[in-house]
């Protein structure tokens, strides 16, 4: 049920408050809802875009190849699922691990309790089964395997569950009510939030329990300053602190047998979502290399650059550079990493060269890459092997858990008198070195497969700074509230609970406390929905202590 914000009640009640309607938000409040208890949830933004909520989340700073927060399009109804590209992959169980030379104790919880709503969660994301298992064991082999990712066949979650979240009268969404306080007593139990609307109103949202799930950085921004508001209150030293993302990019290239090129290209699974085989390192080796986690995948050679020789790809490069054109394919976002800046006279005089060779193999390749954005399920992609000569192979790298890496309070504010923050996020010496030496255990590996070519972009000497300088993120915003067994290692506990503070939790990827080689998403719906079962129980018991004392 959808509440406008110009007609905002000032006071709303529910048992289960929740910020945000992301992932998270939505996949949690749903099954409170469906479970019979009373949710309210505040979203920031409207049903569609809105430049003035992108603006409340503008940084006082940020690092130079981040992700701007006011460019992902976060602040609206249904947060990152507009802009996310429907990846769902598990965390591993070597992510459960203590990482070597890290500051990360391991999870307060096993994996298999991680993902004990693995199923719930594949529902929830259309991706039918939550099976990531491969089934083509001629591509393993040695330090090599393959594992499947699954892309949502519907990744936009607010057109999937349109007709529950609209429906379910014990579900209120309170449209355009940016949360501006957690108000907190002075024995650790939260009183209330206060949230203002774009129409000017200041709206009081008291419940039983409270959850943050706005984004990793706007979960961190919202505790740092309901901490500051409460300062005879102890806080851990690692909130906003330990903030991680992944390193991703592509340093080398490889060409492949045609059957190779086949086994790894998007296919539909028997379930009717899209998949992908991806390369992983054995977790044996990995552990005995000491290595963080990583993946692999072939793509396309760089868009940008007309040097691939593809018709296909050249169109796609002029069409996401053209206004008007450029918006309906892809989010700003995805159009930064796909082609950057405008392409140079002397570009474009060789993509259309590139075009004007084979017109018609454009046309046909634009076709299928439009029709898979628009048909369900929806296709993640195109790999164009015709004119390609050597593909791109991707890589998804973990990054480690820093106290230098963090998000603090500024003295900026924004439109609602919020402090804006500060964002420092690094990559080291460590992943740097892990994401070469992956590389050349893959080399080995598809050399192995019957490779006709494999070569990097640059130099031995100047690789690492290949990887450094495509170690931006700022879209996985991971482990700034992350989860542990103290406040000495970190901000909430196994059940997301804040530490110190009764009823208030936190839903996402901020709690988890390594990044794995994973995109997030499956993973805060996993743990949305098991932070909904501990909700759940919790209401139950208080429910029938009260009943027991009323009893004469």
């Amino acid at each position: 049920m959808l509440l406008n914000p110009a007609e905002a009640d000032t006071t709303l009640t529910a048992r289960v408050a929740i910020v945000g309607s992301g992932p998270a938000g939505l996949a949690l409040g749903l099954m409170l809802a469906e479970a019979g208890v009373d949710v309210v949830v505040l979203e920031s933004g409207l049903t569609k875009s809105s430049s003035f909520a992108a603006s409340l989340s503008t940084a006082a700073d940020a690092p130079e190849n981040d992700a701007l927060p006011e460019s992902l399009g976060g602040r609206r109804f249904g947060g990152l699922s507009w802009t996310w590209g429907g990846r769902c992959v598990p965390y591993d169980p070597i992510d459960f691990t203590p990482r070597p030379g890290a500051e990360v104790p391991g999870w307060p919880i096993s994996y298999a309790e991680a993902l004990q709503t693995a199923s719930q969660a594949a529902d929830f994301l259309d991706i039918g089964a939550a099976d990531f298992r491969s089934a083509d064991e001629t591509l393993n082999g040695g330090a090599i395997r393959t594992a499947i990712e699954r892309w949502s066949a519907e990744p936009r979650l607010t057109k999937r569950h349109n007709r529950a979240l609209r429906a379910n009268r014990g579900l209120k969404i309170q449209l355009g009510a940016s949360c501006t306080a957690i108000n907190i007593d002075g024995h650790g139990h939260v009183l209330s939030l206060t949230a203002k609307t774009i129409a000017g109103r200041t709206i009081s949202v008291r419940a039983d329990f409270f959850v943050v799930a706005a984004g990793g950085i706007e979960n961190a921004r919202l505790l740092l300053w309901a901490f500051e508001r409460l300062p005879t209150h102890a806080r851990s030293r690692w909130l906003g602190h330990g903030y991680m993302g992944h390193l991703s990019g592509h340093i080398a290239r490889v060409s492949l047998p045609p059957d190779i090129v086949t086994a790894l290209d998007y296919f539909v699974a028997p379930e009717g979502c899209f998949a992908r085989r991806r390369f992983v390192v054995d977790p044996n080796i990995a552990k005995a290399e000491r290595l963080l986690n990583i993946v692999f995948h072939i793509d396309n050679p760089t868009i940008r650059d007309p040097e691939h020789g593809s018709p296909g790809l050249s169109a796609s490069a002029l069409a996401l550079s053209t206004p008007g054109i450029r918006s309906l394919l892809f989010s700003r976002q995805m159009r930064d990493v796909l082609v950057g800046d405008a392409p140079t006279t002397r570009e474009l005089g060789a993509h259309l060269a590139n075009i004007a060779r084979a017109p018609l193999e454009a046309v046909r390749f634009g076709a299928r890459g439009f029709l898979g954005r628009v048909r369900k399920p929806v296709r993640p992609g195109v790999i164009d092997t015709r004119f390609a000569g050597a593909l791109s192979l991707g890589f998804y790298a973990e990054q480690l858990a820093d106290h230098a890496s963090y998000v603090e309070l500024s003295g900026a504010t924004d439109a609602l008198g919020m402090p804006r923050v500060k964002i420092v996020r690094r990559a080291g010496e460590t992943e740097v070195a892990s994401v070469l030496r992956a590389h050349e255990l893959l080399e080995q590996h598809l050399w192995a497969l019957g490779a006709d070519h494999f070569g990097y972009f640059a130099s031995p000497q100047a690789r690492a700074q290949g990887v450094v300088d495509q170690s931006g993120d700022g879209v996985h915003q991971i482990g700034l509230t992350r989860m542990g067994r103290t406040t000495t290692d970190s901000v909430v506990d196994a059940n997301a609970r804040v530490h110190g503070i009764a009823n208030l939790f936190v839903a996402g990827s901020a709690v988890f406390p390594t990044s794995g080689q994973a995109n997030p998403t499956f993973m805060i719906v996993c743990q949305a929905l098991r932070l909904g079962h501990h909700l759940i129980r919790q209401i139950s018991r208080d429910t029938r202590a009260a009943q027991g004392n009323n009893i004469p």
